[in-house]
């Protein structure tokens, strides 16, 4: 799957390493020729995919690659503060999903 979202994307799934991973484990195709379709993908592949970064992106790439910025959003004392302040930007997505549930089940037991 994660090879066909990669190619309909237009990305390199080879400078993916986890991928390459994979593949040298023998888990992976090697080429998309390998995987059965009902249809042809290529047919799906738009040359229009760009990755517009909201802040909670440019925040969560910073940690990503910095060991000490993932320390300090999620194990130093400052953690639950810097996520107050995340979750004010852009809203906390597990509350979110909560109330989102709730709904569905109000609306269901109608």
């Amino acid at each position: 799957f994660e090879m066909t979202m990669l190619q309909l994307m237009g990305l390199n799934t080879w400078s993916i390493e986890h991928i390459n991973e994979a593949r040298k484990a023998g888990i992976m195709p090697v080429s998309m020729d390998e995987i059965d379709f009902n249809a042809n993908w290529k047919n799906f592949v738009s040359d229009k995919f760009f990755l517009k970064r909201t802040i909670q992106n440019y925040i969560a790439l910073i940690g990503f690659k910095s060991r000490f910025i993932t320390w300090l959003g999620y194990e130093s004392a400052l953690s639950d503060f810097l996520h107050k302040i995340l979750y004010a930007i852009k809203g906390n997505p597990l509350e979110e999903a909560v109330k989102e549930r709730q709904r569905y089940e109000k609306e269901s037991a109608c």
